[in-house]
């Protein structure tokens, strides 16, 4: 194993002992272990090697986004959102250091997982030891600009006000990932119906039927060609079986968990939210099978709520050790199956 691999599986031990320390033994100091380990972390996400698998992207996103040459209709054309461009273009006035531009981003994420953790009343050690597991290296390490849209709708979710909600969504969209304002309509849903078992079944078929139809050309319609040749030759657009099936996998298995000791609280709004979104973290990977940059995007969204969705399940009767058990379990398979397969870690 690489260091960087040595360096997370050491976090990844004392952010699970720190985990453990605040959920069964209440130790306030396991909380503010866990915002150290976390900056260290994401100050590392902010210092990235040239060999992770976005840097030279956000490279050329960056330099192009520091001209500053708002007139030039091409500036707005070139890839990177509007206000992506526009946050760079501020930070570039602080200081032009690619580094800089990447851990202010980073930092950015750190922030508002902090500041969701503390509106929703979770321990930060648990909800960073399941981001941790879950999405601390695909994201932070690999799509930092993913991880920010990502925490963005974690927060519209979560919010009671559905204006609030639009306000977040369009805010991840314009600055960050512009697929993330698909998610909004969906918030409505998740608001305005609680999950019901028949209705999930009826959209697991429809979505397999559907998945039969949709391809990657539908792209091709929607977006410019210039958002295609970005992707072209890249796992958006190509994965095997295993790099579709084993993710839709993983969140089929997370949507069971969290399905299986919420079900009984769904009645409680941001639970009910909890299931929807977990379930449409799966059910992405049917419909989008043959489009990557789909099913992965749509599913990192919806699923941006796991670690909060887990932090509130783990304060449910403590009692169970099964429930411990699975959970725990599961986020130790992601992050060992994480940890192992990305290669630009080694």
């Amino acid at each position: 194993m690489s260091q960087v691999q040595l360096l997370l599986g050491a976090l990844w031990i004392f952010s699970f002992a720190a985990s453990l320390g605040a959920s069964f033994f209440k130790l306030k100091s396991a909380n503010r272990t866990s915002y150290a380990l976390a900056f260290a972390a994401f100050v590392f996400a902010g210092l990235r090697p040239d060999s992770f698998p976005d840097y030279y992207e956000y490279i050329q996103i960056i330099s192009s986004a520091q001209s500053g040459n708002f007139s030039d209709p091409m500036y707005w054309a070139v890839h990177g959102e509007p206000g992506f461009k526009i946050l760079i273009y501020i930070l570039s006035s602080i200081s032009d250091s690619y580094q800089f531009i990447f851990f202010s981003i980073s930092m950015l994420t750190y922030v508002f997982i902090v500041m969701l953790t503390r509106e929703l009343s979770l321990k930060f050690a648990v909800v960073w030891f399941f981001y941790l597991s879950f999405f601390f290296i695909t994201r932070d390490l690999g799509q930092i600009r993913l991880s920010l849209a990502s925490i963005l709708i974690a927060y519209a979710m979560t919010r009671d006000s559905f204006t609030k909600a639009i306000i977040f969504g369009g805010v991840s969209s314009l600055l960050f990932q512009y697929l993330s304002v698909f998610v909004v309509f969906f918030i409505f849903i998740f608001k305005a119906f609680k999950f019901n078992n028949k209705t999930a079944v009826l959209i697991i078929f429809t979505t397999i039927i559907l998945s039969y139809y949709v391809n990657f050309d539908i792209i091709s319609n929607v977006f410019n060609s210039k958002l295609i040749e970005n992707y072209e030759g890249t796992s958006y657009v190509s994965l095997d079986d295993a790099g579709n099936m084993l993710p839709m996998l993983r969140n089929a298995i997370v949507f069971i968990i969290i399905f299986w000791y919420l079900k009984d609280f769904s009645a409680i709004k941001t639970f009910n939210v909890y299931i929807w979104a977990s379930f449409f973290s799966f059910v992405s990977y049917i419909i989008f099978m043959d489009i990557p940059i789909l099913s992965q995007r749509m599913a990192a969204y919806f699923g941006s709520i796991i670690p909060f969705a887990f932090a509130n399940v783990m304060t449910l009767a403590k009692s169970k050790l099964t429930k411990h058990i699975a959970i725990y379990g599961t986020a130790l398979s992601v992050f060992i199956l994480t940890l192992i397969n990305s290669s630009y870690l080694n």
